[in-house]
């Protein structure tokens, strides 16, 4: 006989079938089949959970170290107007919240 994490018991050796000794019955045993089915879809879906945000962080700490090199250089070399546009809605931003950017 099998004892499950539940506690309920599984099997037996007497071959009897009549319910006696803790048996579980055929619809115990189809609740704690769909209980392994969902607790491995969860486990499977915290490991896609768990791998996405590992990559999103790798992802952030291989581009945040460039962006002051990158804002430098569009800051020299834009000629379209999109980073003087967007400094200046940051800078009024700043201005709203009353937090001034150190020269």
């Amino acid at each position: 006989m099998a004892t499950l994490r539940s506690g309920m018991q599984v099997g037996g050796s007497d071959g009897g079938g009549g319910g006696s000794g803790g048996e579980v019955d055929s619809r115990d045993r189809g609740a704690v089949q769909a209980a392994d089915i969902k607790e491995k879809r969860n486990a499977r879906t915290s490991k896609v959970v768990f791998s996405s945000l590992i990559l999103d962080l790798l992802g952030f700490t291989v581009v945040l170290p460039l962006f002051p090199a990158l804002l430098d250089y569009y800051s020299k070399h834009d000629s379209s107007g999109l980073y003087s546009s967007v400094l200046s809605c940051v800078t009024y931003y700043q201005h709203i919240i009353s937090v001034f950017a150190r020269h």
